[in-house]
């Protein structure tokens, strides 16, 4: 299990709530860490009205600007497999990539939520309980540090 966890690729999209014109607008940018197993972490920006964010000068990790989505999101799921599955704090990831791809990938698909709950629970007075099971209030409870940025 250690290996599948060093192998994994970790994803997080960023976006905007749904309103009146779309009720899932599609991701603005997303996060990987360790993609092909590269021990790197990089965002990818889809949107052109945010290309600015890919093009900063002091950012301390790649930062690229891809307009196709789509093919991104193709080629991230396809490098995934059963001993590199894909990690995400909830399965909101899983159903855009999807949406995006047009196939299903939950086997190969990890909820980071789901393992922390379970986690959490096994620990018994070992670790407070979180406040809510948000990413932050998951990884304050487990003594993890989450940077300001």
């Amino acid at each position: 299990m250690a290996n599948k966890v060093r192998a994994g690729c970790y994803i997080d999209f960023e976006g905007f709530a749904g309103n009146e014109h779309r009720t899932s607008p599609p991701p603005v940018l997303i996060g990987v860490f360790n993609q092909n197993g590269s021990g790197q972490f990089k965002q990818v920006v889809f949107t052109s009205d945010y290309r600015w964010a890919a093009e900063a000068q002091g950012v301390d990790h790649e930062v690229k600007f891809d307009s196709d989505r789509d093919t991104f999101l193709k080629v991230l799921a396809d490098s995934v497999g059963m001993s590199k599955p894909l990690f995400a704090f909830t399965e909101h990831e899983m159903k855009v990539i999807e949406k995006h791809v047009g196939h299903k990938i939950t086997k190969r698909y990890k909820n980071v939520r789901t393992i922390a709950k379970r986690w959490l629970n096994k620990q018994g007075d070992d670790y407070p309980e979180p406040k809510s099971l948000s990413l932050r209030d998951v990884a304050e409870a487990m003594g993890l540090r989450i940077p300001a940025k």
